[in-house]
């Protein structure tokens, strides 16, 4: 059983007095993008205008430094995912033996198409095992709607890379699918779930086109899946061994059901979590990836923990401007409750 998001920051009471009293405290969780290079054109992506611009890979000893600090600050978990491709960097192998070294969690997120470099190397596949979760991109259920929303023809490729990945024997690593729901893929949704249902995925997780920031204006049109979908959809495919996700709030933000404002004050989930981009950046999140209002600092210029630490960002965290945030952001629901913790409640001893 997966914990909804939000929730997960309950897990975290012991960090709260010192939020109430505006300390720094250390991060949970850092996601780190290695590369802006991608082998895929999703007409989704993210990050494309960040490929178009440059292409760059995080300085392996300057991460591996960094990496060091995430140890000493208690840092519990690593994403590696955003900005490109994460298997394409050169030296992903080295950064993912730091990260395990200090047995620190690690997850992958991939477009799948290059797990089969690593899978065939024995001692590779072991250490993809050892990962907390894999999770792919995958977008379709078909090889033609593949190609239509990767821009490339791999769609064998990758679910023959996702069997394999399943098959590793006594793996530790659970193994998710992602599916970014829009009108040029919604009719292949099904079979995409009945076919990783089959291959023995872990999970799948349907969300929402979302629109950056700073973002493609090419956008595919969205398809709005409402609750009594979603409830369908999970309810008839899961089961003990195999779970469907659908991020109901994230489908609510961008279909315009929520008319209320965003509903806090404060970011106060960045305490929590953060993002190093492939230029070195530390950023808020991934919509402020390339922004330099909202860059706390840059890792090839000081240490990680003097960077979490400074006046700059706490001067930044405290001083968002909401306007520049995306309209569905993935921290919105963490911090309406994060908001109603920080903030008198009307009669607590009535419950209803």
């Amino acid at each position: 059983m997966l914990i909804r998001d939000e929730f997960k920051y309950l897990l975290y009471t012991e960090r709260l007095k010192d939020i109430i009293d505006k300390k720094l405290i250390n991060p949970v969780c850092v996601e780190i993008g290695l590369t802006t290079r991608c082998d895929n054109k999703c007409i989704f992506c993210a990050f494309d205008w960040l490929m178009k611009e440059q292409h760059i890979d995080i300085d392996p000893t300057v991460l591996q430094s960094a990496i060091d600090d995430m140890y000493g600050m208690g840092v519990q978990g690593v994403s590696i995912c955003g900005n490109g491709e994460p298997l394409l960097y050169r030296n992903f192998v080295d950064i993912v033996r730091r990260i395990q070294r200090y047995n620190i969690d690690i997850g992958l997120v991939t477009n799948g198409g290059l797990l089969h470099k690593y899978l065939d190397v024995p001692e590779y596949a072991k250490m993809l095992a050892e990962f907390t979760y894999i999770r792919i991109s995958l977008d379709a259920g078909d090889s033609l709607t593949y190609k239509d929303i990767h821009g490339v023809d791999r769609f064998d490729l990758v679910i023959e890379n996702i069997r394999r990945l399943v098959l590793i024997p006594d793996r530790k690593v659970t193994v998710g699918v992602h599916y970014t729901l829009c009108e040029n893929n919604k009719d292949s949704l099904y079979r995409a779930v009945v076919l990783c249902k089959n291959m023995g995925v872990d999970y799948f997780h349907v969300g929402p086109v979302v629109k950056s920031t700073k973002f493609s204006e090419n956008l595919p049109k969205p398809y709005l899946m409402y609750p009594i979908e979603s409830t369908s959809l999970t309810k008839n495919y899961s089961n003990d061994r195999f779970k469907v996700f659908v991020s109901d709030n994230r489908f609510e933000d961008i279909s315009g059901l929520d008319k209320t404002t965003a509903g806090y004050d404060l970011c106060r989930a960045q305490n929590y979590f953060t993002i190093i981009g492939a230029d070195g950046g530390v950023y808020p999140c991934c919509h402020t990836i390339g922004n330099p209002k909202y860059c706390f600092g840059n890792i090839n210029e000081q240490y990680f923990k003097d960077i979490w630490f400074s006046e700059k960002r706490k001067n930044i965290m405290y001083n968002i401007d909401f306007k520049d945030c995306s309209l569905s952001c993935n921290k919105k629901w963490a911090n309406r409750m994060l908001h109603s913790l920080f903030n008198p409640l009307l009669h607590p001893s009535f419950l209803g």
